[in-house]
């Protein structure tokens, strides 16, 4: 009679777990929905930096031209130019060599790190400086690198009570041998004071050391996202994801392991380089986390291990995102509800934007047959519950 009794509540316990399971898992979707803007014969198709703001109950979508300075605002919705904007190299109106990550608030409100000098430039799209934020050096004698980020390493500015938040890599500068386990990765400026602090937040520990790093192919980059509240931490070495307070600095670790990934390790770099490029495309990690406030969701990018053959652009692959990708679907407490696994060499899954009707990705990948390069192409998935 026990016996029974105990497999009856197991059973029981069982289609609990299996009805929790279905009604907590989710997917994205593809749809038949796709929006087109039209590059000119100047401009190369966005494949490092690409964003979106909203002003006026407008959407747009703006990514640079990095080598001629030119940053380039579409209606996001008609896909129509509205706005292309050249900045000097030199000057008083210079930002440098180059036109990388940036943050648009709106039209009259850019910042853009200079990528020799640690500075930001606020302007606007006359092209004009209008202010240089500088951050040498924190109060405790840091001296920092300039803010030089990706969309293939997913991270921005942040404006938050009246500081500004500068994401930082691994420092060499930090006048000590242990520069990558004591890397923070931002640095804070008071917007009145202009004093600037480190974050408290340092790069993974214990993955690899200084004396080690160069050696191996660990990639200790991370992308972080805002949900309005926190900073989430996704290292691309780590399994798990870092919560972090902004305000108190406080640091909660979260496990978000993808089904389709093992434990990352580390494994010796090649010395040759095109094998170096080759194996670095086949090697799991994970890659971007980006923050849904339409769906109070969190989706985190993960690479599987892959195989490539021989005599491929190993390099074009890498900057497409490698071969192939997975998105995984995480709740508003980062509990994970579901992953989708996409198909090889079909999306750009780092060049993409979240809207209230779903997530687009970029459907421009270079092995694609209906790949072109005059027009950049998203296709939209919705986030659904299996």
């Amino acid at each position: 009679m026990k016996y029974y009794l105990l497999l009856s509540v197991l059973l029981f316990l069982s289609a609990c777990s299996s009805k929790q399971k279905t009604e907590e898992s989710y997917s994205l979707q593809p749809t038949e929905q796709y929006l087109e803007y039209e590059i000119d014969e100047d401009t190369r198709v966005p494949l490092y930096h690409l964003y979106t703001f909203e002003t006026d109950d407008m959407e747009y979508l703006t990514f640079p031209n990095r080598e001629t300075r030119t940053l380039l605002v579409y209606e996001l919705l008609s896909g129509k130019l509205v706005k292309k904007t050249s900045f000097h190299a030199e000057g008083p109106n210079g930002i440098g060599p180059g036109l990388y990550g940036y943050l648009m608030q709106d039209f009259n409100h850019i910042y853009i790190p200079g990528i020799t000098h640690s500075v930001i430039y606020r302007t606007d799209t006359t092209g004009v400086i209008k202010e240089k934020i500088e951050y040498p050096e924190t109060e405790d004698g840091l001296l920092t690198i300039p803010t030089y980020y990706t969309n293939l390493q997913h991270k921005q500015l942040h404006f938050i009570n009246g500081s500004l938040y500068i994401p930082q890599g691994i420092n060499r500068r930090l006048g000590t041998d242990r520069w990558v386990e004591e890397s923070p990765t931002a640095v804070i400026l008071d917007t009145l004071t202009r004093k600037l602090k480190r974050f408290p937040m340092l790069h993974p520990q214990g993955k690899i050391s200084s004396e080690d790093y160069g050696n191996y192919m660990g990639d200790l980059s991370y992308s972080m996202a805002y949900d309005g509240k926190h900073f989430i931490y996704s290292f691309f070495c780590e399994d798990e994801l870092y919560k972090v307070n902004p305000i108190t600095a406080s640091v909660e670790k979260i496990p978000a392991t993808s089904q389709y990934l093992s434990p990352i390790t580390f494994k010796k770099r090649p010395e040759d380089l095109s094998q170096t490029v080759k194996a670095t495309c086949e090697v799991a990690s994970y890659t971007n986390i980006l923050y849904d406030k339409y769906r109070k969701v969190y989706y985190r990018f993960a690479n599987p291990e892959t195989e490539l053959e021989s005599n491929l652009n190993y390099m074009q692959i890498l900057h497409n995102g490698k071969k192939e990708f997975t998105i995984i679907i995480l709740d508003e407490n980062l509990n994970v509800i579901g992953e989708t696994k996409f198909p090889p060499f079909t999306y750009v899954p780092h060049i993409c934007f979240i809207r209230e009707d779903g997530l687009y990705i970029s459907a421009s990948h270079f092995m694609r047959e209906d790949y072109s390069d005059d027009v950049l192409r998203f296709q939209k998935f919705e986030l659904r519950n299996n």
